[in-house]
């Protein structure tokens, strides 16, 4: 019986690993960058394929130039030094209009060696830019990210729970702790302070009507 994740590509695997075949982020080590020349004479093409050797696999990486972009970014315009570093490395989709635009091709994913997720421009002659996020892809930032998805449960629960404006302002507190503390995100702070903001005006205009009656 055949694997649900297995792909046509999988079925005829050869020298080099194929978007087909990355059916999550494969991260590894680089071990080497270099010119194909066989491989150019081969395919008849004008200039010779990069290709990627990854530490602890058979198979290697024929590197396209957008590729190259990101690994510039991340690592630095010396091609000496990408060797040592770690690469994720996942199946995107070809950014440029044209004839493959959309077709399934191995794209930079991120690196464990990024602190935090990095957005770059992509632009090539006469071709129209493109973006591209680089993902931090290490544990420490999933446990990170993890962590700071489960404050703002704990926050989101706190806000529904809180029946008096004392709660609230002490929510928003905690709100400013958190977000100091990067235990939640920018984006989930505002997410919560608008909620926040409201509940305490209602809950204001709620105790001037008591006061007014009584």
């Amino acid at each position: 019986m055949m694997s649900e994740e297995m792909s046509f590509d999988d079925l005829y695997p050869g020298r080099f690993y194929k978007a087909g075949n990355l059916h999550a982020p494969l991260t590894a080590k680089i071990e080497r960058v270099y010119h194909d020349f066989e491989l150019q004479k081969q395919n008849k093409k004008k200039s010779p394929p990069v290709v990627l050797t990854l530490a602890g696999h058979t198979r290697e990486v024929v590197a396209c130039k957008t590729v190259g972009v990101c690994l510039r970014e991340l690592f630095g315009n010396d091609v000496n030094g990408w060797v040592g570093r770690t690469v994720s490395l996942y199946a995107g989709k070809v950014e440029i209009p044209g004839k493959y635009h959309g077709q399934p091709a191995i794209r930079v994913y991120g690196s464990p060696e990024l602190t935090e997720e990095r957005t770059i421009v992509v632009a090539f002659a006469g071709k129209p830019p493109f973006t591209v996020v680089l993902r931090a892809t290490g544990q420490r930032h999933e446990q990170k990210k993890a962590d700071a998805s489960s404050r703002a449960k704990e926050l989101s629960a706190a806000l529904r729970a809180a029946a008096t404006a004392e709660q609230i302002r002490q929510l928003a507190l905690d709100v400013e702790s958190s977000l100091a503390a990067s235990l939640i995100t920018r984006e989930e702070a505002k997410a919560l302070m608008g909620p926040i903001v409201k509940r305490e005006k209602e809950l204001a205009e709620k105790d001037a009507s008591a006061n007014v009656i009584t």
